[in-house]
Order: structure tokens, then sequence, then C-alpha cells
């Protein structure tokens, strides 16, 4: 009895020691080839929050930078009156005329919703053009706006600040200098896209998206300086509204332009998409 207790015990004993110590061994020798699971998804996590939270400031930081460029430039340079500013073409009413406020908010309700629909129809022409293979007619018009947008409306936005601060300058030097800005501008936001894929940008990225910022800043002008006060904030609750149906419902004029731009790169047919695309 006692020899087999002995035996089984000593026996039973130094094999589980051994598998310990192999067990030990394996866990110690594994470091290198099988780190620790929970050492891995700690380090997976935090790499992950770590891309999240720059990918959060990339998109942060010129969204800032156009917030405070657009306040700048309607702070200080929307030198025209509340109420001797020009009606736009597309406006319903007036709302200037009304006599209470009520009745201005209502006026101004109708002016949002009015340019709401323009801009909601010119958004289903956009997926007509990339549905039916227009690209080059809206690449045309689109280049068109560009440059009027970047000569002669931002032209017009340092005019108007050269005059306030009063800052002399040359007709000639003026006309020079911003008629390379919009043909540098043109480039910098559709030269990569229409055709140049593959090959080395002839612009650096940093101006495309200074030009971007600057177009956002000028159409920030142009809202404040055309249209009334309750046009505008009514504007941007409708603005703010729309961008949410568009994207999110099945049937949303951007969700629809997405939607065909990804099944067109799917199935091998994209040629030339527009910016953002």
């Amino acid at each position: 009895g006692n020899g087999n207790g002995n035996g089984n015990g000593n026996g039973n004993g130094n094999g589980m020691n051994m598998n310990m110590n192999g067990s030990s061994g394996n866990v110690l020798n594994d470091g290198g080839r099988n780190p620790n699971p929970l050492q891995g998804s700690t380090s997976f996590g935090f790499n992950e929050w770590t891309s999240k939270l720059e990918g959060f400031a990339s998109i942060l930081s010129p969204v800032l930078i156009t917030m405070l460029l657009a306040s700048l430039t309607v702070v200080y340079l929307v030198a025209v009156p509340e109420g001797s500013k020009p009606d736009a073409g597309i406006l319903a009413y007036n709302e200037n005329d009304a006599k209470t406020n009520t009745e201005r908010a209502e006026d101004a309700f109708i002016n949002a919703l009015v340019i709401v629909a323009f801009i909601c129809s010119a958004t289903f022409v956009i997926v007509l053009c990339l549905k039916f293979k227009c690209m080059k007619f809206f690449f045309g018009y689109v280049m068109l706006s560009m440059v009027s947008l970047l000569g002669f409306t931002t032209s017009a936005v340092v005019a108007q600040g050269l005059q306030n601060f009063h800052v002399p300058t040359d007709y000639i030097t003026f006309t020079l200098f911003f008629y390379n800005f919009a043909v540098v501008g043109v480039l910098a936001i559709f030269s990569f896209e229409m055709g140049f894929q593959g090959r080395t940008r002839l612009i650096p990225m940093v101006f495309t998206q200074g030009y971007l910022i600057i177009i956002s800043a000028i159409m920030a002008w142009l809202v404040a300086a055309l249209f009334p006060t309750f046009t505008t904030w009514a504007l941007l609750v409708l603005l703010a509204l729309y961008d949410l149906c568009a994207v999110l419902t099945p049937c949303g004029p951007l969700n629809l332009l997405i939607n065909e731009a990804q099944r067109q790169q799917d199935e091998g047919e994209a040629g030339q998409l527009m910016p953002g695309l």
C-alpha cells in the first residue's frame, strides 16, 4: 500500500509538476509568437481610438477655420445696411415690407423654402448627369461657376475689404492677381478628379483645402449680403433639415447620388467623378 501510494503519488506529483512546468514554459516561450490576448485587444483599442481622434481632428480643424473666416467676413465685410439689401431674384417675398415679426417670419420661411427647393432640384439634375454619363457638361458648368465665384465674387469681397480699411491698390495688379487666383483655384479643385488619377498632383492638397475653405466663406458672405436676417436664419434651419432628409432617406437626392457613384465604381463604370465622390 505504501509503495503503491508513494509510487502513484510521486508519479502523479512529478507528472503534475512536469505538466505545470511545461505549461509555464510554453506560456513564457510563446510570448513572442502568441501575445497576450488582453494586451493585444487593449493595444488594438488604443490604436483604433487614436485613429478616430486623428480623423475627427482632421475634420474639425478645417470646419473651425471655415467658421472663423466666415464670421470675420460677415462681420467686417458686409457693408450693405439691413433695410437696403437688394432683393435676390429667387426670393418670393420681401420681408422688409412686413409690418410685424410674425409676418416677417412667415415670408422668410417661404423664401427659404423656395431656395431649398431650388437646391434640391439642382441636386437631382446632378444625379441625372451622373446616371446618364453627362459628366463633361456637368464639369464645364461647375468649372464656369467656380471661375465666376473665385474671380468675380471673391474680388468683390476683397475690394470691399480694401475700401473699408482704406488700402490702396491699382486696377491692373488687382485684375491679374484674381485672374491667377481663379485659374489656380480651378486647377486645385478639379485637376486630380479630371484624368490625373495615378499621377503626381499638380497642386498640393493643402491648396485644395484652402480654396474650399475660401469658397465656403464667400458663400457665407453672399448669404449675409443678399438675404435679409429672417430669411438667412430660416434658410440655415431648412438647409440642416434638408441635409438630413437628403442623406438619410432612401429617395434623398444626396443618397441617390452617392449610391449611383458607388454602383458605377463597383461595376467598373466610374470615369470622371465629381470632387468628393
